[in-house]
């Protein structure tokens, strides 16, 4: 289970990206040599709660507000942490981003079952590599 695929509608004039996913609009651009529309996707697996994304400077603190406020927390960052409490889940995930978007989506299917009040999501890099990523939590719910 990785990164959803980039699925890309070219029966019309106007090339359509239905899902950005693995491959980037940076990518796309460099093939198809015309304008394109990108609709807004709707990312599968889906989550009641949105996704947070929090700077990695900031992730601790923002963790322990929640927990402070006996909210239930699940982190997903690149960094582990020493940070114990029942109502927090820490996943470590992987620095690589197509290892991190498998271990993402696993998590999501599996958030489709838990009850929690927040997911809070170490910022991702920002380059094209990450871009289906960054997509994927921006719009997650």
């Amino acid at each position: 289970i990785g990164i959803e695929s980039t699925i890309v509608d070219v029966t019309t004039p106007i090339p359509r990206i239905l899902r950005l996913g693995a491959i980037s609009k940076k990518e796309l651009q460099k093939v198809i040599d015309s304008e394109f529309i990108i609709d807004s996707p709707d990312p599968i697996p889906r989550v009641k709660i949105p996704l947070q994304q929090i700077a990695r400077d900031k992730l601790k603190n923002v963790t322990y507000e929640y927990l402070n406020q006996g909210k239930s927390v699940t982190v997903l960052a690149r960094h582990a942490e020493n940070l114990i409490h029942k109502n927090l889940i820490w996943i470590t995930m992987p620095e690589e981003a197509s290892h991190y978007a498998r271990v993402l989506y696993k998590f999501l299917r599996e958030a489709e079952q838990n009850s929690m009040d927040a997911i809070l999501v170490e910022s991702v890099p920002i380059n094209e590599g990450w871009s289906g990523i960054r997509t994927l939590i921006v719009n997650t719910p």
